[in-house]
């Protein structure tokens, strides 16, 4: 490591005390929980708000598919569970050639 400049050692040594006020490892720690606690509010609040979400979401997907399934249940013979399920046409030849020049 390369030598501190004398100039600045000598000020950092005037200014420098040899002990903290009374308690400061008491009040260092009180204001680390408290920075802690509310990211931990924060964070539990997020969580909370997530699992509603989440339920809600996956509920309405499992609706979602299950009227999909049942509104095209007569194609069940031409398509298979993940046509049915996300409502989409069968890939042929010919729909996917129409579907290549749809899009030039």
């Amino acid at each position: 490591m390369k030598d501190i400049d004398p100039k600045l050692k000598e000020l950092i040594s005037d200014s420098k005390s040899d002990s903290f006020k009374p308690f400061f490892t008491t009040r260092v720690m009180q204001k680390v929980k408290a920075e802690a606690s509310q990211e931990n509010v924060f964070a539990e609040a997020l969580a909370q708000i997530f699992r509603k979400v989440a339920i809600a979401s996956a509920a309405l997907i499992i609706v979602v598919t299950a009227y999909n399934i049942t509104s095209h249940w007569e194609y069940r013979s031409e398509r298979n569970l993940i046509e049915l399920s996300f409502n989409l046409t069968p890939v042929t030849l010919d729909t996917a050639i129409e579907s290549n020049t749809e899009i030039l």
